[in-house]
């Protein structure tokens, strides 16, 4: 049987819930659902960027087909923030 193991880990905020795949493939957005932030991954990298300040219990993100814009929803703070992916902000 071939020898199967998983990549390196990456730490992200706390109890990280979704992951969204930008649709060039190059970065990914997690959200951390404890922390009210979303790590943003170099998917070449696999190394965490940065955190981006969201709502309150944020659980689902998604990315605008031209990955201009990312969407995520917060439960806690019932809203949705709106992050310019270029820019990360």
């Amino acid at each position: 049987t071939p020898d199967l193991r998983v990549g390196d880990t990456i730490s992200v905020g706390l109890s990280p819930s979704e992951i969204a795949i930008s649709p060039d493939g190059a970065i990914a957005y997690v959200t951390d659902t404890f922390s009210a932030s979303v790590s943003v991954i170099d998917t070449l990298t696999n190394r965490r960027l940065r955190s981006i300040s969201v709502g309150l219990s944020p659980i689902g993100v998604a990315f605008t087909p031209d990955g201009e814009f990312a969407y995520v929803a917060s439960s806690g703070s019932q809203s949705v923030s709106v992050i310019r992916v270029s820019t990360h902000s």
